[in-house]
Parts: C-alpha cells; sequence; structure tokens
C-alpha cells in the first residue's frame, strides 16, 4: 500500500556525477516523497493529474507546500482495498510525510479490490458538441472533468466523474460515486480503457475471456 514518488533527474545527475568519481559505483537515490496510501498488500494503478489553475496552496504548521516546479499537483490511485483516492501533492504533512487525501472512494465503487484504473480529462464544451478526452498528464485552461474507469475482482466495471474544482475543497467519498456501472463480467475485470476521443465509451477485459 506505499506509493513512492521519484525524480529521475536526480538519478541521472547524481550517475553523471558518479562516473566522474574512482570506482564508478551506481548511485541510489531516495524517493522524492513516499507514503502509506491504502490498506491492503499492494496498489494496481497511479496517474498523474493535470495542475489546477485554480487552486493554491498555503504553508500552515501543520503542512507545507512543495514546489509545482517539482512536482505534479494531484495524483489519483487504485488498490487492493477496492478504493480509489486523490491525493493533493502540492501539500504535504510535516508530522506523517504524506501528502493531502481530498477524496476517497466507497462501497459504492467497488466492493474488492480494483485490478485495472484508466484516466481521462474530459474537457466540457461550451457550444454543445462531444467533448474530447486528453491524456491524464495533459493540462487545460478549460473547465473540465475527471473521468476515471475502474475494474475490480468483484467483476464489476465503473465510470466515475470527479469535478476538478469542487474536489479541491471538499473529502468526500461521494466525489467517487459512479455514474455507470456494469456486473456483465462473471470473473475479475483485469483491464479498462477509456476512448481517447468519446468520453460515453470504455472497453473492458476479463478473466472470464470476454472483453466488451
Amino acid at each position: 500500500g506505499i506509493v513512492a514518488l521519484w525524480d529521475c533527474n536526480a538519478w541521472a545527475t547524481s550517475q553523471r556525477s558518479n562516473n566522474t568519481k574512482e570506482g564508478k559505483g551506481d548511485a541510489y537515490i531516495d524517493p522524492a516523497l513516499t507514503w502509506k496510501a491504502h490498506n491492503g498488500r499492494w496498489i494496481a494503478e497511479a496517474r498523474f493529474l493535470p495542475s489546477s489553475s485554480s487552486t493554491t496552496s498555503s504553508a500552515s504548521s501543520s503542512s507545507t507546500s512543495t514546489s509545482s516546479r517539482h512536482y505534479p499537483s494531484r495524483l489519483v490511485t487504485a488498490a487492493n482495498d477496492g478504493s480509489v483516492c486523490l491525493w493533493d501533492l502540492s501539500t504535504v504533512s510535516v508530522r506523517s510525510g504524506a501528502p493531502k487525501l481530498l477524496s476517497q472512494s466507497g462501497v459504492d465503487l467497488h466492493t474488492s479490490g480494483i485490478f485495472a484504473m484508466d484516466v481521462a480529462v474530459n474537457n466540457k464544451s461550451r457550444g454543445g458538441g462531444d467533448n474530447t478526452n486528453t491524456t491524464a498528464t495533459a493540462s487545460s485552461s478549460s473547465p473540465s472533468e475527471i473521468m476515471i474507469a475502474t475494474g475490480s475482482k468483484d467483476k464489476t466495471v465503473a465510470l466515475s466523474v470527479l469535478g476538478g474544482e469542487s474536489s479541491s475543497s471538499s473529502n468526500n467519498n461521494n466525489d467517487f460515486r459512479p455514474i455507470w456501472k456494469s456486473n456483465f463480467h462473471s470473473a475479475k475485470v483485469g483491464a479498462v480503457r477509456l476512448h481517447p476521443t468519446r468520453s460515453s465509451i470504455l472497453a473492458s477485459a476479463s478473466d472470464d475471456g470476454f472483453v466488451c
């Protein structure tokens, strides 16, 4: 249930420095950030989300703000405990070393471990046409929703919508309430994928041998 955030540039810099010294031993770099994110033994997926231009962080006696030049703003994780968590990487607790948990799904999403997750940004269209999904690492200044597809050991596939602006000011399980759910599969769902341009279409694959 541990998440680690790595700065690969720091590793490359250390390797170059090591190669100028005698011995040329391999460098070991500690994670930039690590914390206990979920109950259970494993985490299946971790995805970065775009930075929110409207979100600002302020330091307090119990937390400190990390620079956006070094860390992305938000991270979504899904794990063996059956939950999806949204983390604010810009605010880290001095006491525990963990980033701020913005919201966490409840049992209305999945009742068993999540084996697959896909995340896309759904840009809201003002003119009414089809919405367009972009990758979870893309940035956008227009209003957007985060589309989260998940597949679970409980044999279900779910699609949730996470409103970016409202999620930054709440810590409510309802943030991850599914807007669509299917129990078609008869075995663990091990893969899900959102359509790159149509927010209403997703694919799932299961241990039952079916792709939907």
